[in-house]
């Protein structure tokens, strides 16, 4: 299972869970969570930028629900990567 289908199914399912009665969601929320799904089919170039072990990978792996890149004290991504 890909990055993209792994991230859509807990979109999909935080959008059932907001569904429940007790959750109370907005209908605005929901219609954002519902607009993310669709516009998750496309590719989004995002760059982040920072200084040296400034956290960048950390920050990437957090949103991943992965360990993916590697962290450490001395560099270990000192260069472009791109994720795909």
């Amino acid at each position: 299972m890909s990055f993209d289908d792994s991230f859509k199914g807990r979109i999909q399912e935080l959008c059932k869970e907001l569904n429940e009665p007790f959750m109370h969601a907005s209908y605005a929320l929901e219609n954002e969570l519902k607009e993310l799904v669709f516009s998750l089919d496309k590719n989004v170039n995002i760059a982040i930028i920072g200084q040296f072990s400034s956290g960048k990978s950390s920050l990437l792996n957090l949103i991943l629900g992965c360990d993916c890149l590697p962290t450490g004290v001395v560099p270990v991504t000192f260069k472009p990567t791109f994720l795909r």
